[in-house]
């Protein structure tokens, strides 16, 4: 908020973005799965992982109730261990639909989807039974209009009213998405060695995101990882692509802040044989999407009086929402977690997956607290037969960003985390984990402003006019020059006018007159 500016030009109507955290809404997805002949038998499952990829939305035009419908894909990728002791995957897919109710009727509703709690049971060899449940997060921007109505009689009237302006900072959003970015690269394979492939992932990181004019400058990197098997050997096969994409916005300007977000949406693995080796492609399709948000000046009036006769004032208080930040940072996470068992005695492969569960505001800093689910695959310690199995375990690391902001009022956020570039290794009676964790958020400040609603002109009771007599106020406390004029129905500026005054807030005056 800026200062207020006596008689400032304020529009009849003003336009604000109302931002609104609808409720969260919970999906449950089920799905019973048989896999087909050419798939190996399940003996035992080491760990699921499950991607949301979000494909629709609807939101109903204004009527008596507002919803939005929305869905998407639950992509799986199943690791498991099949009769024979090999280490196996395949992948699976759910579709999802969601209609959620809407308190406002909004021009745009963003939709955080997230898997919050995933189940898996064995029914059968070549039987999978999943339970997937989604938490979704609505957050609505509504446009609302307010208006006032001051009512002079006459416009000469309207010459003896005086207005109190203020400028007010209020929230704009825009939004962009690029889709299919397409990158078809090979592995840098060993020599001599034919990986084939078990279990393949792809994340994108966004690194950094800036509004330009009419667009966003998005630098990431696409991280493509394949666990293979190589002559009896689990290897790890990886390559991180980087990419710079400009993303058309409409509206954007350098002074806006963005929140960028990306995903992968598909990844296709290939071999390529010759005599000697053979070389594995990949094709990886990604989607990029950015919020901007801007901050905008609009001037109201808070307040109004007449120097010729009384007012008849009513005010009323809006929520105005302004943006404080909205940026994509990276920050370390080493932790040493105690084993859970002795049984591994070798890493393979790490899956991660950070959630943030809450954000806080403590002594100017914004702070995202949550939980890294790494699952460490690897291979047991040799039985009394010299055998060896493949294990997971499965641990939850807590981590927490910390971010300066400076704002007094209510806070509202949104942020998404993902995570690669894993270093794991088995250190004695513990387990080193080294990663980056990348989030994306934006922070939005609520403040609550009076503004003048109605002004009524009393033409019938105008003030008694001395034009002989002069007063003298000395200043008190707190006084400022609109109190001061309004007290005395006269005009500010000729109070300015008449004292010489440069300063308004009445610093180091000890009297003026009137």
């Amino acid at each position: 908020m800026n200062d207020f500016n006596l008689n400032a030009p304020s529009p009849k109507t003003c336009n604000f973005t109302k931002f609104n955290l609808e409720n969260s809404v919970f999906t449950e997805v089920s799905e019973d799965f048989s896999l087909p002949d050419y798939v190996p038998e399940v003996r035992r499952v080491l760990f699921a992982k499950a991607s949301v990829l979000p494909e629709s939305k609807f939101i109903s035009e204004a009527t008596s109730s507002s919803f939005v419908e929305f869905g998407g894909t639950v992509t799986y990728a199943i690791i498991y261990v099949d009769d024979e002791g090999r280490l196996c995957s395949t992948p699976l897919s759910s579709s999802f639909e969601e209609k959620a109710s809407l308190s406002t009727h909004p021009s745009t509703v963003f939709i955080d989807t997230y898997v919050d709690n995933l189940s898996l049971r064995v029914v059968a060899p070549r039987k999978l039974s999943l339970k997937t449940r989604l938490k979704s997060k609505l957050y609505s921007f509504e446009d609302n209009e307010y208006s006032e109505s001051i009512k002079p009689k006459s416009s000469a009237d309207e010459l003896y009213i005086e207005r109190l302006g203020r400028s007010i900072t209020s929230l704009g959003v825009k939004s962009a998405s690029m889709q299919n970015i397409g990158i078809s690269e090979k592995f840098d394979t060993p020599p001599a060695k034919n990986p084939v492939p078990i279990w393949c992932d792809a994340d994108i990181c966004i690194k950094n995101s800036t509004a330009k004019s009419g667009y966003v400058e998005v630098g990431c990197d696409v991280h493509i990882k394949c666990l293979c098997e190589c002559e009896g050997e689990i290897i790890t096969l990886s390559k991180t692509i980087p990419l710079y994409e400009d993303i058309e916005c409409n509206g954007a300007e350098e002074k806006d802040s963005v929140r960028a977000t990306g995903r992968c949406v598909s990844l296709t693995i290939s071999s390529e044989e010759n005599a000697e080796s053979s070389s594995l492609f990949f094709d990886v399709r990604c989607e990029i999407d950015c919020d901007v948000y801007g901050n905008y000046e609009n001037n109201v009036t808070c307040d109004c009086f007449s120097t010729k006769c009384e007012v008849d004032a009513s005010y009323k208080s809006i929520d105005v929402f302004s943006s404080l930040c909205a940026q994509n940072r990276s920050f370390s996470v080493n932790e040493n977690v105690r084993r859970k068992s002795k049984d591994m005695s070798e890493i393979i492969d790490v899956s991660l997956n950070p959630v943030v569960d809450k954000a806080e505001i403590k002594n100017s800093k914004l702070s995202f607290i949550g939980t890294l689910k790494a699952n460490v695959i690897g291979k047991s310690l040799p039985n009394e037969n010299a055998q060896w199995e493949y294990v997971c375990e499965t641990y939850d690391i807590p981590f927490k960003y910390d971010t300066d902001i400076s704002s007094e009022n209510e806070i509202f956020s949104r942020v998404n985390a993902n995570a690669f570039n894993c270093n794991a290794r088995i250190d004695d009676d513990k387990i080193s984990l080294n990663t980056e964790i990348y989030i994306s958020y934006c922070a939005i400040a609520k403040e609550s402003v009076k503004i003048l609603d109605t002004a009524q002109l009393k033409t019938e009771n105008e003030f008694e006019q001395n034009e002989a007599c002069i007063k003298i106020y000395f200043p008190k406390s707190g006084d400022t020059l609109w109190d001061i004029a309004k007290r005395y129905h006269t005009r500010t500026k000729d109070i300015i006018e008449q004292n010489s005054l440069e300063d308004v807030s009445l610093k180091g005056i000890e009297h003026i007159i009137i």
